[in-house]
């Protein structure tokens, strides 16, 4: 479901729907193996290890649970996983956030950040599962700032997971109740026109693509034109003249950038680059794009690991030629694939505009 080939392939045959779809029939007459319900539920998983998070980064280090792991449930063990954060998305909001009732009236608390500009028009955060509990600092309370900065209030109902590994994984039917309540908790704020904002590539598709396929209706339809990914809303901002580049300070790094697969299935490539290239100092080099090979969970599976590290292996090759010190990408699996192949910093793009942010409030 990475939509590579329906994305390149000139005759728009709709492969990716059709392998979902003839996943979701084994599924139904085989049953779900425990693995893919492990990947598939990584709210459940992610907020776990969370919550014990000096715990679970430890004993994902430790080399017999590792081996154990891929015994029981078939997960690789040379497989790098997410460090979990020791502080929420979640809990920074409670911190740092104004609480208050849903606009769609079901008693749901939302909260919102105050922008920095007086009477801010107002905008919904989506953040997803790897935002939330293994890199806040680095992608959802980056982009909160920088969407803070750029004068808009910032509102954060909550949220079930998006379900696009769910759905993938040929699990479409466990995904159907949390895709309509999102649509539900979503549809009021698009109605008054208020946009939807998300900074996961994989969870951004799901609410543009997925949850009309899956949901089928004119709300699921409606939901889907008001969502943006974060990269062309702030590209937006700054067609109009609203984008506040006065305020970018200088970062001084040499970073390339890896488009993720499920970004370019939304018809967006370069906008991450032109944002980046906005950046004083910051020096973006280029590279030949091409597949980093983790494809979701597939590149999670004991027989699929050495398989998608050879996939990404061009990749890899591509970044070390480039001597980067850095390297910048919107997906959390992708991330954590180039860190394993390269050894170099990955980091969602959002986090350096803060840091320019950060560095011209200074």
């Amino acid at each position: 479901n990475c939509r590579q080939c329906l994305t390149d392939c000139p005759t728009l045959v709709d492969i990716p729907t059709l392998a979902v779809e003839a996943r979701a029939h084994y599924v139904a007459k085989r049953g779900q193996q425990l693995r893919n319900l492990l990947l598939g539920y990584s709210d459940y998983t992610s907020r776990a290890g969370q919550a014990t998070s000096a715990i679970a980064n430890a004993v994902n280090e430790f080399q017999p649970w590792r081996a154990l792991m891929e015994h029981l449930v078939g997960l690789h063990r040379d497989r790098q996983f997410p460090q979990f954060a020791r502080r929420s998305y979640r809990q920074w909001l409670a911190d740092n956030a104004v609480q208050s009732p849903s606009p769609d009236g079901d008693g749901t608390v939302v909260h919102r950040v105050p922008a920095t500009h007086p009477s801010p028009p107002a905008l919904v955060y989506f953040a997803g599962c790897f935002a939330h509990y293994c890199d806040p600092e680095g992608e959802a309370i980056a982009a909160t700032e920088v969407l803070r900065r750029n004068g808009y209030e910032v509102v954060v109902p909550e949220f079930r997971c998006c379900g696009i590994a769910l759905l993938t994984l040929g699990s479409g039917d466990r995904v159907r109740a949390d895709a309509e309540r999102n649509i539900a908790r979503l549809l009021p704020y698009v109605r008054k026109g208020t946009p939807v904002v998300v900074s996961s590539a994989s969870c951004c598709l799901a609410l543009k693509e997925d949850y009309p396929a899956l949901v089928g209706s004119p709300e699921a339809r409606e939901v889907s034109r008001g969502v943006f990914d974060v990269h062309e809303f702030l590209l937006s901002l700054h067609g109009e003249g609203k984008l506040d580049t006065a305020s970018l300070g200088p970062v001084r790094r040499r970073v390339t950038y890896h488009n993720p697969c499920h970004l370019k299935a939304q018809g967006l490539s370069r906008e991450p680059l032109r944002l980046l290239r906005l950046i004083p100092e910051l020096d973006v080099v280029e590279i030949e794009a091409s597949c980093c090979g983790i494809a979701g969970a597939f590149g999670m599976k004991k027989e699929n690991y050495a398989l998608s590290m050879r996939m990404g292996a061009p990749l890899f090759d591509a970044i070390a030629s480039a001597r980067v010190d850095c390297v910048a990408s919107g997906c959390g699996t992708c991330n954590l694939q180039i860190k394993q192949g390269t050894g170099i910093e990955v980091v969602h793009p959002v986090k350096l505009l803060h840091e320019a942010y950060e560095v011209g409030s200074c």
